[in-house]
């Protein structure tokens, strides 16, 4: 398990791992990186979607959820006057 999450599939099931030789975990393909066009316009697409839904958390939750909360309160209220 300890080689595998080294140096292997981390998406791997323990019972893949077990029925696998350590030859074959070593052999992974982390050495051997997908520098084509399709490898990084899906990386840029999945970054995207990445900062994308951390942007939309950020505005649901936490302080700057908070702060939006009170900013569309104040909206729905008149702000104030």
């Amino acid at each position: 398990m300890v080689a595998n999450a080294a140096y292997g599939n981390p998406h791997a099931s323990e019972d893949e791992i077990e029925k696998k030789s350590w030859g074959n975990i070593f052999s992974a393909d982390a050495y051997k990186p997908d520098y084509s066009t399709e490898s990084f316009e899906k990386s840029r697409k999945d970054m995207g979607q990445t900062w994308s839904d951390t942007g939309e958390e950020l505005k649901s939750n936490g302080k700057i959820g908070s702060l939006n909360d009170l900013l569309e309160q104040a909206k729905r209220d008149g702000g104030g006057h």
